[in-house]
């Protein structure tokens, strides 16, 4: 027979502890809901029990996402599928146009294509770049970054007459636009 689970805790007041020999639960193991009220977490905000447990518990701090209004939040999210989009559609769409540059300009279409491929490679390499400065910086410097720089890169993509100009163009696009692969993500589980 198990050994039955009190409402004793550990340091994080959300992880149970088994009455039997005192040795914690199954890893991972975190209490969400507390029908008694006798853990000594932070609860839910406007809830008619304080049954639901916050986890990770919120800091005292206002600007830590998880104090933020449902407004804020809502704010936030939205900004991000945006600039998401921005820099998505940017990056993605530059294959629908690669004809009426390739008659434009001298380029030829696998000198066009070799700079988009650039451009996909910068996007997974860059965020060896971006992540670090938005842990030590923030995000929102690394958003604006990413995105004035890739409106600069498009702004300059048709005035390039040059392989190299292009090449050049698109690893730029595809540096800046590299917080797309992995911040957003992170910002949306620090909601």
């Amino acid at each position: 027979m198990a050994p039955a689970v009190h409402s004793a805790t550990d340091d994080n007041a959300t992880h149970p502890r088994l009455a039997a020999d005192d040795q914690p639960a199954i890893p991972g193991t975190v209490h969400l809901v507390d029908l008694d009220g006798t853990m000594l977490a932070k609860h839910a905000a406007g809830a008619q029990v304080d049954d639901i447990v916050l986890v990770p518990a919120p800091s005292d701090d206002p600007d830590d996402p998880l104090n933020w209004s449902p407004r804020r939040k809502a704010l936030s999210s939205t900004c991000m599928c945006v600039y998401t989009l921005v820099v998505g559609i940017a990056s993605a769409a530059i294959y629908s146009v690669l004809e009426p540059i390739s008659e434009a300009t001298s380029l030829t279409l696998n000198d066009l294509n070799a700079g988009t491929g650039y451009l996909f490679l910068l996007a997974g390499w860059g965020c060896l770049f971006w992540q670090p400065l938005a842990l030590q910086y923030g995000k929102r410097p690394v958003y604006l970054a990413s995105c004035l720089g890739t409106m600069a890169m498009c702004l300059w993509g048709p005035y390039t007459t040059s392989n190299g100009q292009w090449t050049a163009s698109k690893i730029l696009q595809g540096f800046f636009g590299a917080p797309i692969e992995s911040l957003c993500e992170i910002s949306v589980t620090d909601i």
